[in-house]
């Protein structure tokens, strides 16, 4: 994992990738992750080393390519509130495709209370299947089946999907900046999917298998479902002062869709450590094309008929709403 993510470093603030980013099968944009990792590695090498990452609050400009290098430039602003802040612009041939905002912590937070797991502390026996991150036989990470957690109540807001996941390989480097970065890393291992899983819609592309109780309520009778996703942004929040990451230790990621509509969802995650003590906390808008608005958008597309897309557009929009 430190591997995919080393940076070498051009000037005092300017960094390049090492190492080909990973492509997820079936991809045509390399993983949203890297540019969140590396965003965090890079805006860390421009500041103390004593001081953790405490945030970033980042968004997807376009699709970075694969086996074209990514350039990194971080900026330094100046805070009202003397917390340090670095602005990290992500770059491929010159067209920007990601711009983050770091923001820095002087010392650990104290007296404030950190919500936990009710799940228990468990060892990698209870975990289940295992496998590559992503839907691929070789990934950077492993994770577990889709785990539908118990409703506390009817609606969607009361719906959690869990899922264990860590690097595939232990991280030889002591640097706690690189833990942090390989946790950024996982975090967007298909988060934008929570959406469809939760709303009962089908995505094609989705690598994971729906939990049974979940995948009953998909819209069965949609053949294409949602034809495009693509997240618009990513905040990661980080609250590790009880507890030292460790990315190639088992996280237990608790993934939730409060909201969606209007060709938009919300997407949220907890990452747990397997004390159940919450290591971070991640958001993401996504953005979503029913069939009808491919059609309309994208004409390239094959098998989608305008009358079969009204259908499945009416059909999806109930859903939705």
């Amino acid at each position: 994992m430190e591997q995919l993510l080393d940076l070498r470093r051009l000037t005092s603030d300017t960094f390049i990738t090492v190492y080909d980013p990973w492509l997820p099968p079936g991809a045509q944009a390399i993983y949203g992750g890297t540019m969140v990792a590396q965003c965090i590695i890079a805006a860390q090498a421009t500041f103390r080393i004593d001081c953790t990452i405490a945030s970033l609050r980042s968004t997807f400009v376009q699709g970075g390519k694969p086996n074209t290098p990514i350039h990194y430039k971080v900026h330094e602003y100046e805070s009202d509130a003397s917390i340090p802040l670095r602005g990290v612009r992500a770059s491929q041939d010159g067209q920007c495709i990601f711009t983050a905002v770091v923001r820095f912590r002087l010392s650990p937070r104290q007296g404030c209370s950190r919500p936990s797991s009710n799940f228990q502390a468990t060892g990698s026996q209870t975990i289940g299947p295992i496998k590559g991150g992503g839907g691929a036989v070789e990934s950077p990470y492993i994770c577990s089946d889709l785990q539908l957690i118990s409703k506390t109540t009817n609606s969607v807001q009361g719906t959690t999907i869990a899922q264990w996941l860590k690097a595939c390989r232990p991280i030889m480097v002591d640097n706690p900046a690189i833990h942090l970065a390989a946790l950024a890393y996982m975090s967007d291992n298909y988060l934008l999917p929570t959406a469809t899983r939760v709303h009962g819609i089908r995505w094609s592309r989705d690598p994971e298998v729906v939990p049974a109780a979940l995948a009953g309520k998909q819209v069965q009778a949609l053949e294409h479902g949602v034809k495009l996703m693509v997240s618009l942004d990513h905040t990661i929040i980080f609250d590790q002062a009880s507890e030292a990451v460790r990315a190639d230790a088992w996280i237990r990621s608790e993934m939730h869709s409060p909201w969606a509509g209007q060709e938009r969802a919300l997407v949220s995650q907890r990452m747990y450590s397997t004390t159940g003590n919450l290591l971070a906390t991640v958001y993401q808008e996504v953005s979503s094309l029913t069939p009808r608005h491919v059609c309309h958008r994208l004409t390239a597309l094959p098998g989608c008929a305008a009358d079969e897309s009204d259908r499945a557009f009416d059909a999806l929009n109930v859903e939705w709403t």
